[in-house]
Protein backbone atom coordinates (compact mmCIF):
# COMPACT_ATOMS: atom_id res chain seq x y z
CA UNK A 1 0.00 0.00 0.00
CA UNK A 2 0.88 3.38 -0.74
CA UNK A 3 1.74 6.38 1.23
CA UNK A 4 -1.46 8.64 1.01
CA UNK A 5 -4.32 10.44 2.18
CA UNK A 6 -7.54 8.36 3.39
CA UNK A 7 -10.92 9.41 4.53
CA UNK A 8 -13.06 6.82 5.41
CA UNK A 9 -16.23 6.37 4.33
CA UNK A 10 -19.52 7.28 6.72
CA UNK A 11 -22.65 5.03 6.20
CA UNK A 12 -25.65 6.83 5.73
CA UNK A 13 -27.24 5.53 8.59
CA UNK A 14 -24.69 7.66 10.75
CA UNK A 15 -25.64 11.07 11.95
CA UNK A 16 -23.48 13.85 10.60
CA UNK A 17 -21.41 15.89 13.17
CA UNK A 18 -19.36 19.16 11.63
CA UNK A 19 -16.66 20.81 13.31
CA UNK A 20 -18.31 24.00 14.89
CA UNK A 21 -15.05 25.11 17.38
CA UNK A 22 -12.57 26.84 14.90
CA UNK A 23 -13.65 29.82 15.46
CA UNK A 24 -12.69 29.87 19.11
CA UNK A 25 -9.03 30.20 18.28
CA UNK A 26 -8.81 32.96 16.27
CA UNK A 27 -11.67 35.89 17.65
CA UNK A 28 -11.37 39.22 19.73
CA UNK A 29 -10.52 37.60 22.90
CA UNK A 30 -7.78 35.00 21.36
CA UNK A 31 -5.52 35.31 18.31
CA UNK A 32 -4.59 32.44 16.68
CA UNK A 33 -0.78 32.58 17.44
CA UNK A 34 -2.08 32.55 20.59
CA UNK A 35 -3.95 30.02 21.18
CA UNK A 36 -1.15 27.59 19.16
CA UNK A 37 1.50 29.24 21.34
CA UNK A 38 -0.69 28.15 24.42
CA UNK A 39 -1.54 25.05 23.52
CA UNK A 40 1.94 23.64 22.35
CA UNK A 41 3.17 24.97 25.65
CA UNK A 42 0.58 22.93 27.53
CA UNK A 43 0.87 19.81 25.42
CA UNK A 44 4.39 20.26 26.41
CA UNK A 45 4.02 20.60 29.78
CA UNK A 46 1.61 17.86 30.66
CA UNK A 47 4.39 15.13 28.63
CA UNK A 48 7.30 16.56 31.01
CA UNK A 49 9.40 13.79 31.83
CA UNK A 50 10.96 12.76 35.15
CA UNK A 51 10.09 16.32 35.84
CA UNK A 52 12.91 17.54 33.88
CA UNK A 53 12.61 21.00 32.17
CA UNK A 54 10.81 20.63 29.00
CA UNK A 55 12.62 22.60 25.93
CA UNK A 56 10.61 24.12 23.17
CA UNK A 57 11.86 25.15 19.52
CA UNK A 58 9.56 26.55 16.99
CA UNK A 59 10.83 27.42 13.41
CA UNK A 60 9.57 29.05 10.61
CA UNK A 61 11.17 27.13 7.80
CA UNK A 62 10.89 27.93 3.96
CA UNK A 63 11.50 25.23 1.61
CA UNK A 64 12.98 26.12 -2.16
CA UNK A 65 11.74 25.02 -5.05
CA UNK A 66 13.32 21.47 -4.96
CA UNK A 67 11.78 20.30 -1.56
CA UNK A 68 8.64 22.52 -2.23
CA UNK A 69 8.23 20.05 -5.23
CA UNK A 70 8.46 16.95 -3.00
CA UNK A 71 6.22 18.35 -0.47
CA UNK A 72 3.84 19.27 -3.15
CA UNK A 73 3.92 15.56 -4.35
CA UNK A 74 2.78 14.40 -1.18
CA UNK A 75 -0.65 15.91 -1.31
CA UNK A 76 -1.99 15.01 -4.72
CA UNK A 77 -4.74 12.50 -3.37
CA UNK A 78 -5.58 15.68 -0.68
CA UNK A 79 -6.82 17.58 -3.83
CA UNK A 80 -9.96 16.22 -4.59
CA UNK A 81 -11.31 16.04 -0.52
CA UNK A 82 -9.94 19.83 -0.15
CA UNK A 83 -12.06 20.88 -3.49
CA UNK A 84 -14.84 19.13 -1.98
CA UNK A 85 -14.33 20.80 1.55
CA UNK A 86 -14.02 24.52 0.11
CA UNK A 87 -10.44 24.70 1.41
CA UNK A 88 -7.92 26.60 -1.10
CA UNK A 89 -5.19 24.01 -2.49
CA UNK A 90 -3.70 27.28 -4.30
CA UNK A 91 -0.71 27.15 -1.52
CA UNK A 92 0.31 23.67 -2.95
CA UNK A 93 0.84 25.35 -5.97
CA UNK A 94 3.77 28.06 -5.46
CA UNK A 95 7.16 28.03 -5.90
CA UNK A 96 7.92 27.88 -2.56
CA UNK A 97 6.65 26.55 0.67
CA UNK A 98 6.35 27.55 4.20
CA UNK A 99 6.13 24.89 7.14
CA UNK A 100 5.79 26.09 10.74
CA UNK A 101 8.16 23.29 12.93
CA UNK A 102 7.17 22.80 16.19
CA UNK A 103 9.68 20.26 18.24
CA UNK A 104 9.36 19.75 22.45
CA UNK A 105 12.37 18.05 24.07
CA UNK A 106 12.49 15.91 27.30
CA UNK A 107 9.09 14.96 26.94
CA UNK A 108 8.01 10.97 26.84
CA UNK A 109 6.44 11.42 23.46
CA UNK A 110 3.04 9.98 22.85
CA UNK A 111 2.22 7.17 24.92
CA UNK A 112 0.25 4.36 24.78
CA UNK A 113 -0.76 1.82 21.96
CA UNK A 114 -1.18 2.91 18.33
CA UNK A 115 -1.96 -0.51 16.73
CA UNK A 116 -5.41 -0.33 18.76
CA UNK A 117 -7.31 1.84 20.67
CA UNK A 118 -6.34 2.51 24.35
CA UNK A 119 -6.76 5.08 26.59
CA UNK A 120 -3.10 6.38 25.71
CA UNK A 121 -1.92 9.84 24.97
CA UNK A 122 -0.88 8.71 21.26
CA UNK A 123 -4.79 7.65 21.07
CA UNK A 124 -6.23 11.24 22.21
CA UNK A 125 -4.08 13.04 20.24
CA UNK A 126 -4.47 11.63 16.99
CA UNK A 127 -7.95 9.61 17.28
CA UNK A 128 -10.38 11.63 19.39
CA UNK A 129 -12.42 15.04 18.95
CA UNK A 130 -13.88 16.75 21.77
CA UNK A 131 -12.91 14.08 24.55
CA UNK A 132 -9.54 14.52 26.55
CA UNK A 133 -8.03 11.86 28.52
CA UNK A 134 -6.47 14.88 30.86
CA UNK A 135 -8.10 15.09 33.71
CA UNK A 136 -7.66 17.47 37.01
CA UNK A 137 -5.48 20.65 36.36
CA UNK A 138 -3.84 19.57 32.99
CA UNK A 139 -4.86 21.78 30.23
CA UNK A 140 -6.67 21.13 27.37
CA UNK A 141 -9.35 18.90 29.41
CA UNK A 142 -12.07 19.14 26.42
CA UNK A 143 -10.14 17.63 23.53
CA UNK A 144 -10.59 20.47 21.78
CA UNK A 145 -7.13 22.39 21.38
CA UNK A 146 -5.73 20.21 19.19
CA UNK A 147 -7.88 21.24 16.59
CA UNK A 148 -5.50 25.32 16.65
CA UNK A 149 -2.82 22.64 14.72
CA UNK A 150 -4.80 22.14 11.32
CA UNK A 151 -6.35 25.79 11.66
CA UNK A 152 -2.53 27.34 11.69
CA UNK A 153 -2.27 25.58 8.16
CA UNK A 154 -3.99 26.60 4.80
CA UNK A 155 -4.68 23.36 3.72
CA UNK A 156 -5.68 22.15 7.37
CA UNK A 157 -2.77 19.70 7.30
CA UNK A 158 0.19 18.93 9.62
CA UNK A 159 2.29 15.84 10.60
CA UNK A 160 3.38 14.44 13.95
CA UNK A 161 6.24 12.88 14.79
CA UNK A 162 6.98 10.70 18.00
CA UNK A 163 9.63 9.53 19.41
CA UNK A 164 8.63 7.74 22.56
CA UNK A 165 11.08 6.51 25.47
CA UNK A 166 12.31 3.38 25.56
CA UNK A 167 11.54 2.80 21.72
CA UNK A 168 14.06 2.58 19.03
CA UNK A 169 11.65 3.70 16.33
CA UNK A 170 9.63 7.01 15.82
CA UNK A 171 6.13 7.26 14.90
CA UNK A 172 4.99 9.37 11.69
CA UNK A 173 1.56 10.07 10.78
CA UNK A 174 -0.25 13.24 9.18
CA UNK A 175 -3.71 14.51 9.57
CA UNK A 176 -5.49 16.71 7.40
CA UNK A 177 -9.40 18.26 9.39
CA UNK A 178 -11.54 19.78 6.61
CA UNK A 179 -14.93 19.45 6.95
CA UNK A 180 -17.55 16.88 6.19
CA UNK A 181 -17.84 15.98 2.33
CA UNK A 182 -19.10 13.99 -0.52
CA UNK A 183 -17.22 13.18 -3.30
CA UNK A 184 -18.51 10.37 -6.15
CA UNK A 185 -21.92 10.33 -3.73
CA UNK A 186 -19.82 9.12 -1.08
CA UNK A 187 -19.76 10.95 2.78
CA UNK A 188 -16.55 11.28 3.70
CA UNK A 189 -16.17 12.85 7.40
CA UNK A 190 -13.67 16.18 7.94
CA UNK A 191 -10.73 13.82 9.81
CA UNK A 192 -7.93 12.26 7.37
CA UNK A 193 -4.99 10.63 7.97
CA UNK A 194 -1.75 10.41 5.84
CA UNK A 195 -0.61 6.39 6.09
CA UNK A 196 0.15 3.49 4.55
CA UNK A 197 -0.93 0.63 6.64
CA UNK A 198 -3.61 -0.79 8.89
CA UNK A 199 -4.22 -3.02 11.80
CA UNK A 200 -6.04 -5.79 11.42
CA UNK A 201 -9.40 -3.63 12.45
CA UNK A 202 -8.60 -1.29 9.85
CA UNK A 203 -7.23 1.08 11.87
CA UNK A 204 -4.54 3.76 10.42
CA UNK A 205 -1.66 3.22 11.91
CA UNK A 206 1.72 5.52 11.73
CA UNK A 207 4.63 5.00 9.49
CA UNK A 208 8.04 3.48 11.10
CA UNK A 209 9.90 3.17 8.30
CA UNK A 210 13.17 4.34 8.85
CA UNK A 211 13.78 5.59 6.09
CA UNK A 212 10.42 7.19 5.20
CA UNK A 213 10.63 8.74 8.70
CA UNK A 214 14.45 9.99 8.01
CA UNK A 215 13.30 11.71 4.80
CA UNK A 216 10.48 13.77 6.55
CA UNK A 217 12.95 14.58 9.35
CA UNK A 218 15.23 16.18 6.85
CA UNK A 219 12.21 18.19 4.20
CA UNK A 220 10.51 19.40 7.45
CA UNK A 221 13.56 20.15 9.45
CA UNK A 222 13.08 17.92 12.78
CA UNK A 223 16.50 18.27 14.80
CA UNK A 224 15.44 15.48 17.16
CA UNK A 225 17.60 12.62 16.74
CA UNK A 226 17.52 9.68 19.95
CA UNK A 227 15.75 11.95 22.49
CA UNK A 228 12.16 11.37 23.34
Amino acid sequence: MMLDWKFEEVPAALVEQELTQRDQFNNDDVGLAEALDREVAQNSLDARKNDAAVKLRIELRSLASTEAAELRSLFESLRPHLAASGVDSSPLDRSEARILVIEDFNTTGLTGRYDQLDEGHFNSFWRRHGRSGKGGKSGGRWGLGKLVFSSSSQIRVFFGLTAREGESNALLMGQAVLSNHMIDGRRHPAHGFWFRDRAPDNLQLPVADEAIVQRMRSLLGFTRSAQS
